[in-house]
């Protein structure tokens, strides 16, 4: 059986999330999106459902903190095919809206991580595993 991988985000507006992601080249899962949600595809097994701040806050104990302005919940990271391709899609995420926050290069591994619009961070990867051993 092949594991699916949900991650569920707070999202402030639907309309501009969607707008963000679809101008970084990300797709949606129009059977799991409506005006609360929009289930992002990163591959055939991941899947980032990015949901309105309430609706998310509904599935949350009562009191819990919801937005990543209270503080950084998690670093979601893809990988990409190359060094390049991390610095068009962090480039283009500041573009529209979003913050590059830092590169990173070593052993073989090249990062770019970036804030969306809601404050999630993000961390596109290319790992040259012929790299890794220097």
């Amino acid at each position: 059986m092949t594991r699916l991988t949900f991650v569920n985000l707070p999202v402030r507006d639907i309309g501009a999330t969607h707008a963000f992601w679809a101008s970084l080249g990300f797709s949606f899962n129009p059977e799991f999106s409506d005006e609360q949600a929009l289930c992002m595809i990163v591959s055939d097994a991941a899947f980032v459902m990015l949901l309105e701040e309430s609706f998310f806050r509904s599935f949350l104990p009562e009191g819990a903190p919801s937005t990543a302005a209270a503080g950084s919940e998690v670093i979601t990271a893809v990988t990409v095919g190359s060094r390049q391709e991390a610095d068009t899609l962090a480039e283009t995420a500041a573009a529209a809206g979003g913050r590059a926050i830092a590169t990173m290069d070593e052993s073989g591994m090249y990062s770019r991580t970036v804030a969306d619009l809601d404050d999630h961070l993000w961390e596109f990867i290319h790992m040259d595993m012929g790299g890794a051993n220097a």
